[in-house]
């Protein structure tokens, strides 16, 4: 019983927080949705999403690299959002050894880059803030692969 209770209160605390919490995470709402929908877009042409969306926040100029574990011999396209307070993300791929794979450094605010990996292994997306109004903005980076 004595365990019961603890177990409620502690899931009771962790509602609060969330709730709490949720404002907070109106940009980065905003980029996962951004995301899920360009998905539906991949999905017309056959893919579809291979990892959970990564997110994130950078400054203006500033940047961060995510690794991704893709698998040999399947087609992939990483895609970036970002907040409406960023008007370009830029992107480069590397694959393990630091090579460049691809990169989209278009002056928009959803870069795509592409691989078909010859080899299972980890590969290394580096994310750039190019130009954000109101800082930080939020950005995120969706895995699509068939």
């Amino acid at each position: 019983m004595k365990r019961m209770a603890l177990a409620l209160t502690a899931l009771a605390g962790l509602v609060v927080t969330t709730a709490a919490a949720a404002p907070q995470d109106e940009w980065t709402q905003q980029v996962r949705r951004m995301l899920q929908q360009a998905g539906q877009k991949f999905e017309e042409r056959g893919f579809e999403m291979t990892h959970q969306i990564f997110t994130g926040s950078l400054n203006d100029d500033s940047n961060e690299y995510v690794t991704v574990t893709l698998n040999i011999g399947t087609q992939y396209a990483l895609m970036g959002a970002c907040d409406t307070d960023c008007s370009d993300l830029d992107m480069t791929l590397y694959d393990a050894r630091g090579n460049q794979v691809s990169q989209d450094v278009e002056m928009d605010d959803f870069p795509i880059v592409t691989v078909t990996p010859t080899r299972t292994g980890q590969y290394r997306v580096k994310v750039v803030m190019a130009s954000c109004s109101a800082e930080p903005c939020r950005y995120g980076v969706g895995v699509f692969g068939k």
